[in-house]
């Protein structure tokens, strides 16, 4: 869904227009953008395989992207690839246009149903008021996907937090080495719920504070990069609290259980799985080295993508 929600936001950011004006009837019709940008086999921005060429009046799309986030849910793909002259272009294609290929192969333990499989794509057409250069999407792109998954981990959390809490009321028998006989009066496991509603709420807290970093980006003046540079080290921090926090409740909840905590079905363990799996998108294991460097040193924090794009290293 985040994928959706980005390009909407893309063109609510884009300069009105016609072609615009297409695309905004197209989301209040319902219809529905997946996503499509990354490729298999090592292949990064700078040796992207997928292209996105000219033909008369119209562009022809040729590749194959893993990780095509909604796309058997869409309406339209969103697909990244290289033009002619080897800029990297988005282009919007008909989920169910000729040349398209769907496959529901995605194999990871979490987001079972998100649709993240493989797309391939051979010689699909691609109007031109459907293809942009990518260096032209909002400024704050990375800082919305990152917010859309950050805000599914503090949902996870909650989940974990009530769910959990129904289990222990439910419980008939407690341990012998328990405190109580009814294990909902049992206060060690009445301290465990009450650390994942901590959790729950420092997860809420971070991601309220990135939000608000991201409502204050708006405008094109003097402070514009400043304040981009702020939400970048306000979604990362973020990042760092909310992951933590889902990744430790969603574990910690079964301490409140017995064994039927795991129980199927319950399904207690799609909040580890789903959280575990979001975690692993976007790596927090290089977040606090950013965040320190750009600390200490004001090294740039925010990537750049049209260098990346070019081969470079980025920020």
């Amino acid at each position: 869904w985040r994928n959706h929600l980005a390009f909407v936001e893309d063109r609510l950011n884009a300069p009105v227009s016609d072609t615009n004006d297409v695309w905004i009837n197209r989301f209040r019709a319902g219809e529905f953008v997946g996503g499509g940008w990354t490729e298999a086999n090592n292949v990064t921005l700078a040796n992207l395989v997928s292209t996105v060429v000219t033909e008369a009046d119209h562009y022809r799309v040729t590749g194959t992207k893993f990780y095509a986030t909604g796309s058997l849910y869409a309406d339209w793909l969103d697909v990244l690839g290289r033009g002619d002259d080897g800029e990297l272009l988005t282009a919007l294609v008909r989920a169910d246009g000729p040349g398209v290929t769907l496959v529901d192969n995605w194999d990871g333990f979490g987001q079972r149903t998100t649709a993240s499989g493989t797309a391939r794509y051979e010689r699909v057409r691609a109007e031109r008021g459907d293809v942009f250069p990518a260096t032209e999407r909002f400024a704050y792109q990375g800082h919305f996907y990152q917010t859309a998954m950050l805000s599914v981990l503090t949902g996870i959390t909650r989940a974990a937090l009530r769910d959990g809490s129904a289990a222990l009321i439910g419980r008939k028998r407690n341990y012998p080495q328990g405190l109580t006989a009814v294990p909902s009066d049992d206060a060690q496991l009445l301290a465990v719920i009450g650390e994942v509603s901590a959790d729950a709420f420092a997860a809420e807290a971070a991601l309220a504070k990135a939000a608000e970093a991201l409502d204050r980006i708006a405008g094109d003046d003097d402070g514009a990069r400043r304040r981009l540079i702020a939400a970048e080290v306000a979604v990362s921090q973020a990042q760092l609290v909310i992951i933590a926090a889902a990744l430790r409740a969603t574990t910690t909840i079964f301490d409140a259980l017995g064994a039927s905590g795991v129980s199927e079905e319950r399904g207690l363990d799609r909040h580890w799985r789903n959280a575990r799996t979001l975690a692993s998108h976007n790596p927090r294991v290089y977040k606090a080295r950013i965040l320190g460097d750009h600390l200490i040193n004001g090294t740039d924090p925010v990537p750049d993508f049209a260098a990346l794009g070019r081969g470079g290293q980025g920020n």
